[in-house]
């Protein structure tokens, strides 16, 4: 992704969820369950395998569904159901909402993509979950890992 088209998807991010906010977006970004590329890979192989990857992408995810928008504000994380087709986006129902006080947020890269792990400790929760590795997403990251009160 160039600057020009990083710069266009900001904006359609920024479009299609800020109306979802009650605070400022700070920055967003497309998100998907970890084990997809897994899938597709094992697929001719073994159906099977593909299925227990999958099943186990969605289990670590907290149960979000194959891709999705994160948004981070200057107080919280949310997700959001999207749907993305000829290059138009629509952002759907909030799936979660996590404050970003305690938040723990680890990134990891692999072959393919980023690993995001989310852990919120104050609602014992956790969820693994990837991005891209391009500027935009990186910058979604950096968001939800800084302190609460930084401008991002």
């Amino acid at each position: 992704m160039n600057a020009k088209q990083q710069a266009e998807w900001e904006q359609k991010y920024r479009d299609a969820v800020q109306p979802k906010l009650d605070e400022p977006l700070l920055k967003a970004g497309l998100f998907y369950r970890t084990g997809g590329f897994a899938a597709i890979a094992l697929g001719p192989f073994s159906g099977l395998a593909a299925m227990v990857s999958r099943t186990v992408g969605k289990s670590k995810s907290g149960g979000f569904p194959n891709q999705f928008i994160i948004a981070v504000t200057p107080m919280r994380v949310h997700a959001f159901k999207c749907s993305i087709a000829y290059n138009k986006l629509k952002v759907k129902e909030e799936l979660a909402v996590w404050d970003r006080a305690g938040l723990r947020v680890t990134a990891e890269e692999t072959a393919v993509n980023t690993k995001v792990t989310i852990e919120s400790p104050a609602e014992n929760e956790k969820v693994v979950i990837s991005t891209g590795k391009d500027a935009l997403s990186q910058s979604v990251i950096y968001a939800m890992q800084e302190p609460v009160g930084v401008a991002a």
